[in-house]
């Protein structure tokens, strides 16, 4: 009997060893780690990817990423370009690595539908990806982009956008997911990224260089591109839904008194009703504690609490102008609550919410009420309690 239960051990043990019997080496996959599609005026497609090249794991020096291949191919419908710029790929495709979605301007305004559709359909792609729109040249241009230390373009762009959350909050972090649950779901219209290129000289080399620049947004009423927003509407957006890690501010009074705030701790509370005129009403109430970065003047003082409190007054008011502007844009200009005032409304309001959510952008949201409150406490000085000053001798 012993030697029975051995042989069969050994047998598992064997089948064990074997492995995975469709598994494929990572030398011999085409991992793509960039996507970008673009649109042409005669209604067809060309499409760029970025494949990580096995071999090599390092940027170049003069900028641009050599740890990667790119392919492109054209095609009159989306899939069409798909499959054309893969033709040339010797090696089994692998998307799960992929960073980032690019989208040219052109190709944005004819609908996020199709691709959509197939991002969500297809075996080969994930939900994992950042969705952006590019704005400027030529797409295929961001391929030869300064990407730093990082070995491709796909890596840098993610890397930037998810770090820049904490440092200006400027743009949006919005993957494919977030993306298609805001198109699906009630309450919040989608919004992704935006990227564009600035070419900078390179000191003493005659040459140029491309700098990615990953701020703004581009807001969506459904599928269908409504317009866009600056970094200063951005950050409004990214305060207004909890998004922002980390926030800078700078103000300058009329008596030449220059004060800066870096912010930390950002809270937002939003509640929406509807009053007697079956008007929508939304309470913004933004809670933001930072610390002082600068705090020049001639006649206050960052150690005194009175003279403290007037520099709290001085950031809140801006913050509340800035989200209250961006608000207004989307509800005028827009008439996409990206927001997600909506979500807020259903939570409370369910049995009314049925009832106008069909009309809500346009209709609701775009004649909502909303009042901005914003409370900013400094919690300390920095490293000095009052401006410095030279001693006269």
């Amino acid at each position: 009997m012993k030697k029975f239960v051995a042989l069969i051990g050994a047998i598992v043990f064997l089948f064990i060893l074997t492995g995975c019997w469709d598994s494929v080496e990572p030398k011999d996959l085409a991992i793509i780690t960039s996507f970008m599609i673009d649109a042409d005026e005669d209604g067809g497609y060309e499409i760029f990817m970025e494949v990580l090249r096995p071999e090599s794991t390092t940027a170049d020096e003069d900028g641009g990423s050599q740890g990667s291949l790119h392919y492109s191919g054209t095609g009159p419908t989306f899939t069409d370009a798909l499959y054309n710029s893969a033709a040339t790929i010797n090696n089994k495709l692998f998307a799960g690595a992929n960073k980032i979605r690019v989208f040219s301007e052109r190709f944005v305004k004819k609908g996020m539908r199709d691709p959509l559709d197939y991002f969500l359909r297809d075996q080969l792609t994930d939900e994992g990806p950042l969705m952006i729109m590019y704005t400027g040249g030529e797409i295929g241009d961001l391929f030869f982009a300064d990407t730093r230390m990082s070995d491709t373009l796909g890596r840098y762009v993610d890397s930037v956008a998810d770090s820049q959350l904490s440092v200006s909050s400027s743009g949006v972090y919005s993957r494919t997911l977030d993306f298609a649950k805001d198109v699906l779901e009630d309450g919040k219209q989608p919004v992704m990224g935006l990227i564009s290129l600035k070419t900078n000289a390179v000191k003493g080399k005659g040459e140029k260089s491309a700098q990615v620049v990953y701020e703004g947004l581009a807001a969506f009423k459904g599928t269908e591109l409504a317009g866009t927003m600056n970094a200063e509407e951005t950050r409004a957006y990214n305060i207004l839904t909890n998004g922002a890690r980390g926030v800078e501010e700078t103000v300058r009074t009329d008596a030449g008194d220059v004060m800066a705030i870096n912010a930390r701790d950002i809270k937002t509370k939003i509640r929406a009703g509807m009053d007697g005129a079956n008007r929508v009403s939304v309470n913004i109430d933004v809670k933001i504690g930072g610390h002082l970065v600068l705090f020049a003047s001639d006649t206050l003082k960052s150690s005194n609490k009175d003279d403290r409190a007037i520099a709290e007054n001085l950031f809140a008011e801006r913050f509340a102008s800035q989200i209250a502007a961006a608000v207004k844009k989307a509800q005028t200009e827009f008439k996409s609550d990206i927001f997600g005032f909506g979500k807020h409304f259903y939570k409370r309001n369910f049995s009314r919410w049925e009832q106008i959510a069909d009309a809500w952008d346009d209709e609701y949201f775009a004649n909502a009420a909303v009042s901005v409150k914003v409370e900013c406490k400094l919690n300390d000085s920095g490293q000095i309690r009052d401006e410095y000053k030279p001693e006269k001798i």
